[in-house]
Parts: structure tokens; C-alpha cells; sequence
């Protein structure tokens, strides 16, 4: 009987990891070669440039500013980033923010894994759960993903941070937690297709 109890849990570990499995990887195809099959749906993407040109990479074709009716719902207790747009298709929307934070390439994911901690103590019952730096075009890019509690069902964020010109390129791609498990791979592929054309600092 105990070995028969045995079997039955292994089969149901290996059933549990096979879901898993399947909910890791929910896109066929890729956005580096511009298309992607998402829930049965054709999505299309395309290289757009953000930063007069410093920063590009793969987004969505239906990707556009958001509306200030959108910003100013999303945004409710102010600190609204300089840009803000979001696709219909993916539900995913792109942060981006050019601060005036000094921050040299090499101190990134230093600042990075701090930023990491003060998200983590800041969301309640928010969950950080992965971080990943790689590098493109001379440029660290770290990244912090997490979960956090909004006024619905919660947040999933893929937080990325640059040394832009010597100061804090702060970005996310972000969308409702419920659709995690579906998005949190075509954000990750998409920030991979980044280009970086840093623009010389003015004096």
C-alpha cells in the first residue's frame, strides 16, 4: 500500500511539473522574428524607437501613448512617469523614465538589487521573484521582476534599469497579475531585442 501511495505522488509531482511547464513557455514563435502566437491570437511586433532614438527595441504594432483618462487611473497617487504606452493585444503596458538620478554603467546592478529591497518592504504581501542582468551595446541592463498588490488583482512588473547618459533610465513592462503567466515571457523577449544609441551629453 505504501509503495502504491508512492506512485500515486510521483504521478501527481510529475503531473504538477508538466503544467508548469506548459505555463513557462505559453507563446509559440518569437518576437525577435516579429510574430508570435499568444492564446491563439497572431501578434505582431516591430523594432519602435523611445529616447529620441537612444533606446529601441521589439514591441507590439499595436503599441500607442496611453491616454491621460489611462494615466491618471493608473497613476492615482501621482509620481507618473515621462512616458506611458500600452497594447490592447498583450494587455502589457511600457514604462519609461529618464530621471535626473547620476548613476554610472558599472554601479547598475548594485543600484539594482538596493531597488530590489526597498520595492520588496514597500509592496504588502508582494512577491519578488526573479532578477537577471545582461548586457547590450556596452550597457547593463539589470532587471527585477515582482508582483504587487494594485487596487484589482494585483500588478506582475518586469522592472529594468540603464545608465543612460550617466543618469537613471528607469523602465517596466507591466501588466495585470493575472496575466502573468502568459506576458511574463514576451516582456523578457522583447527587453532582449533592446538597442541602445546613447546620445552624447550636452555641455
Amino acid at each position: 500500500m505504501a509503495y502504491l501511495d508512492e506512485e500515486i505522488l510521483k504521478q501527481q509531482k510529475a503531473e504538477k511539473q508538466a503544467e508548469n511547464k506548459e505555463e513557462v513557455n505559453p507563446i509559440e514563435g518569437s518576437v525577435a522574428e516579429g510574430k508570435v502566437i499568444l492564446e491563439g491570437k497572431e501578434i505582431l511586433f516591430e523594432r519602435k524607437e523611445f529616447l529620441e532614438g537612444q533606446l529601441s527595441l521589439f514591441v507590439p504594432t499595436d503599441i500607442r501613448p496611453m491616454t491621460e483618462e489611462e494615466i491618471t487611473g493608473a497613476y492615482l497617487l501621482g509620481n507618473r512617469p515621462q512616458f506611458l504606452f500600452h497594447s490592447e493585444q498583450t494587455e502589457l503596458s511600457l514604462v519609461l523614465n529618464h530621471t535626473e538620478n547620476p548613476v554610472q554603467n558599472g554601479q547598475i546592478i548594485q543600484m539594482a538589487g538596493v531597488a530590489a529591497k526597498l520595492l520588496e518592504r514597500a509592496t504588502m504581501n508582494g512577491k519578488i521573484f526573479k532578477k537577471l542582468n545582461f548586457e547590450r551595446d556596452e550597457k547593463m541592463i539589470a532587471t527585477v521582476e515582482l508582483v504587487s498588490n494594485g487596487f484589482d488583482d494585483g500588478v506582475y512588473s518586469l522592472n529594468f534599469y540603464i545608465s543612460l547618459q550617466e543618469r537613471l533610465l528607469l523602465g517596466n513592462w507591466n501588466c495585470p497579475a493575472k496575466k502573468m503567466q502568459l506576458n511574463k515571457e514576451l516582456a523578457m523577449q522583447m527587453l532582449e531585442t533592446m538597442e541602445i544609441k546613447e546620445l552624447e551629453k550636452s555641455v
